[in-house]
């Protein structure tokens, strides 16, 4: 069977078409899901923790408690009395899940880590990086 010059460029045209709507579906269920988990909260960084007078936990040595201890920045300096320190990965999410501490502070690669990896997908990171250090918050 020969087909004409017309019908083919028809077909070709229509599965473009279907390319290009599988992608805007791909593209749209992949932002619906992502803004499902990373959805805003009511503290979006430092200064709303500062604010509202939250804790926060840190671990002991890392680099999110020496940025708090060791900074020149006066917003830094004023929440030292709102962190709370913990030994350990495992007891600062422990203090986030029973809502001691409104949030963690850590590098963003290993919150994103802790989340993935957590047994109970139940924390989030919230707000943006701040410092050189790309810490970020994570809340219950």
């Amino acid at each position: 069977r020969h087909s004409s010059w017309t019908l083919q460029l028809v077909y070709v045209v229509f599965c473009i078409f279907c390319l290009v709507i599988v992608a805007a579906y791909q593209a749209q269920l992949t932002a619906q899901l992502t803004n499902t988990r990373f959805s805003s909260s009511a503290i979006g960084g430092l200064e709303d923790l500062y604010v509202q007078g939250h804790a926060f936990a840190v671990e002991a040595g890392s680099a999110a408690a020496e940025y708090f201890l060791t900074s020149r920045d006066f917003l830094a300096q004023s929440m030292q009395t709102q962190m709370v320190v913990c030994q350990g990965q495992q007891e600062c999410l422990g203090l986030l899940r029973t809502h001691r501490v409104a949030a963690l502070l850590k590098h963003r690669a290993l919150l994103q880590y802790a989340s993935d990896t957590a047994e109970t997908c139940d924390i989030k990171i919230t707000g943006r990086d701040f410092t050189q250090g790309n810490f970020v918050l994570a809340q219950p």
